[in-house]
C-alpha cells in the first residue's frame, strides 16, 4: 500500500472531517503540503474515472462528498 492509499483510506474511514494533524501523524516524514498532492491526485483520479464523490477541506481537515 502506498502513501496515496493509506490518505484515501484514513480519509474514508473518518466519521467527518479528519483533520490533516491527524492523517500527518499516520505518515511519519510527510509534511502537509505532500497530503494536499495527494488528495489533488486522488481527486483526479475520482474524475477521471468517473466516480460520484470526491475529498473536500472543511475546517482543518478533509472528508469524502458527493458530487
Amino acid at each position: 500500500m502506498n502513501t496515496r492509499d493509506i490518505v484515501e483510506a484514513l480519509i474514508f474511514s473518518g466519521s467527518g472531517a479528519l483533520p490533516a494533524k491527524e492523517i500527518l501523524k499516520a505518515l511519519p516524514g510527510t509534511k502537509e503540503e505532500e497530503l494536499e498532492a495527494y488528495v489533488s491526485e486522488l481527486n483526479r483520479l475520482y474524475e477521471e474515472t468517473g466516480r460520484s464523490f470526491r475529498i473536500e477541506r472543511a475546517a482543518a481537515g478533509f472528508l469524502f462528498v458527493t458530487r
